[in-house]
């Protein structure tokens, strides 16, 4: 396995001997530490795809490959989009995925990539209310609680995507 630590931060390694008949453990603990940082070398530079994603995007890196797949956390992203792993083209200096289909209003409209959606939950809520939220929750009868002063609401969305309020 390639990419020891596969943190991101400096680990001391430990030595740790048992003694085969009295099964007694003794550590040593060293001060020099091993640190592995990622450093990308190339990628597929200039990648043409079309909006429906699916080309190959290959990321070289040592040891990339080893902490993609240690962490379903760990991910390459397209515009904001999980590209995900191909480990029959990935190795140890390799890491190749499958670009992303992309959602915008072009994509979604000449292509189908994505449909509109009528509710608007996107999950960011803003405003200058606690419960401001409320205003997104289907519910025209349940208010945001304080009617002492006027209030602002909003809500974000990914880059690229709008929201219509017809």
């Amino acid at each position: 396995m390639y990419g020891v630590p596969l943190t991101p931060n400096a680990e001391k390694p430990v030595l740790k001997f048992i003694d085969d008949v009295t099964k007694i453990e003794y550590y040593a603990q060293n001060v020099v530490t091993l640190s592995n940082p990622l450093a990308i070398t190339d990628n597929t530079a200039a990648l043409k795809c079309s909006f429906a994603g699916g080309c190959q995007m290959d990321v070289m890196a040592e040891g990339l490959t080893t902490m993609l797949k240690a962490s379903k956390n760990n991910y390459i992203s397209v515009c904001g989009q999980k590209c995900d792993l191909m480990d029959n083209q990935s190795d140890l200096s390799k890491s190749s995925c499958a670009v992303p289909a992309i959602s915008t209003l072009y994509s979604n409209l000449e292509f189908g990539i994505a449909e509109s959606v009528e509710d608007l939950k996107t999950s960011i809520y803003t405003g200058t209310n606690a419960n401001s939220k409320a205003a997104f929750d289907n519910n025209n009868l349940n208010n945001a609680g304080d009617t002492s002063t006027l209030c602002t609401i909003g809500t974000s969305f990914s880059t690229g995507h709008i929201g219509l309020i017809s």
